[in-house]
């Protein structure tokens, strides 16, 4: 989503256009206005928006200066003029200066609207352009069929990706290839061949083989009758932080279409497999995937026609809460868990409530105070150890809480207890 400033010294237009784009439901996170070009450059200087929308005659300093120097600023914001002067010195200036649409007062509603529109969708066209400015390359294999022959008899991963198209701004091939580009840039620090294929409107499959660790390694295997040894274990170490980074990397990819283009993206991940499975696969991950966009799935292996238990979910989300039942005395707030797992806030605070059906702050709570019960039922800890050990912090904090969720103070609650 996108950042949008309104600038005019005209409080009634200022606050009627304001009015009308917060209620368009455009993907704009903010909508900030100001009343000179003075007050638009103090806001750029401190925070950058992606979308000017100025008049150009104002007291204080024109449009046209003011919007030169936000450029110099921020050289990739995107400016729509809107004024109510039909001179062809100002459309020749504006044009000088890049601009994406000069638009003449009164513009009806609908035409702003549009011209931001057109904007957004500039804006989404330039971040896919970024990923397919400089692709993998070499490490494609287009799937037209040549992939199986030549690596039916090798193990393989399989990421089945489910996109919602039909949100988008922008088309199904770019936002494909764009894709394809990015997976290359991510996913080939451990794979030395990726190929891709499309199943369908926004069902797409990459396959992954060839695992660089696997290829380094195996001139020490064929040297090696240790069965044991890293190098000739499929499930072993190295492989296990492999597909921790394929996870990680996934919903890095996720959470940059959702937050960044509003498209909704649902991954499977199969153990390894090879293309004779590849069907199965799909057909599964299509049952588990349903209708749904935004989730990650771990996709067990398919052998003698039934498939082992399957992990199902996000995997973050699995990893968040596994941490704070470990580590519930610790700094478990949004900031510093997002930090831990590098999530945007915003994007792991809405994923943990969508997954769990709960906000993480409940959790958290719900953690720290069943931890707190226990302490008092079965210990002869003080008051203020246990505050500290559940990750209240001080006494009267944890008394306030513990009181709020269990309708009695910590003290009473032991004595209730028998303790």
């Amino acid at each position: 989503m996108y950042s949008l400033m309104i600038v005019d010294d005209e409080e009634i237009i200022l606050n009627g256009i304001g009015d009308v784009v917060r209620a368009s439901g455009l993907p704009l996170r903010s909508v900030q206005t100001a009343r000179s070009a003075g007050e638009a450059l103090s806001l750029l200087t401190a925070n950058p928006c992606d979308i000017l929308l100025t008049d150009i005659r104002m007291p204080d300093m024109d449009g046209l200066e003011m919007v030169g120097r936000a450029k110099a600023l921020w050289p990739d914001i995107r400016v729509i003029f809107l004024t109510g002067y039909r001179d062809f010195e100002y459309a020749t200036a504006a044009l000088r200066l890049d601009s994406d649409d000069f638009l003449v007062k009164p513009a009806p509603d609908g035409k702003l609207l549009e011209a931001i529109e057109r904007v957004i969708v500039a804006l989404d066209k330039a971040w896919m352009g970024r990923f397919l400015s400089s692709g993998g390359g070499g490490l494609r294999d287009a799937g037209d069929g040549n992939y199986g022959i030549r690596n039916r008899e090798k193990e393989l991963r399989l990421i089945f990706l489910k996109i919602d198209i039909h949100s988008a701004r922008i088309s199904e091939k770019e936002i494909w290839e764009g894709l394809q580009n990015m997976l290359e840039r991510v996913l080939n620090h451990d794979y030395s061949r990726i190929g891709f294929d499309r199943y369908g409107a926004g069902n797409y499959v990459a396959r992954l083989s060839e695992s660089k660790e696997e290829y380094q390694e195996q001139g020490t295997s064929a040297l090696s009758s240790d069965p044991g040894t890293a190098a000739s274990s499929p499930m072993g170490r190295k492989d296990t932080a492999a597909e921790i980074r394929i996870r990680r990397v996934l919903e890095e990819v996720q959470s940059f279409f959702l937050e960044q283009l509003d498209i909704g993206m649902s991954v499977g991940i199969s153990e390894k497999t090879c293309m004779e499975e590849e069907s199965a696969q799909c057909t599964r991950w299509e049952e588990m995937c349903g209708t749904e966009y935004g989730k990650l799935f771990m996709m067990g292996e398919i052998r003698g026609g039934r498939e082992e238990p399957t992990a199902e979910g996000n995997y973050v989300v699995y990893a968040v809460q596994a941490y704070v039942r470990e580590n519930p005395e610790k700094d478990l707030s949004l900031g510093a868990l997002s930090e831990r797992f590098r999530l945007n806030p915003s994007y792991l605070s809405r994923i943990f409530s969508q997954e769990t059906g709960q906000p993480l702050s409940e959790y958290i709570l719900q953690i720290r105070i069943a931890l707190a019960k226990r302490l008092l039922e079965e210990t002869e800890l003080r008051i203020y150890e246990i505050a500290e050990r559940t990750g209240f912090g001080t006494p009267g904090y944890f008394t306030r809480v513990f009181r709020g969720a269990e309708g009695l103070s910590p003290k009473a609650y032991r004595l209730n207890m028998g303790r």
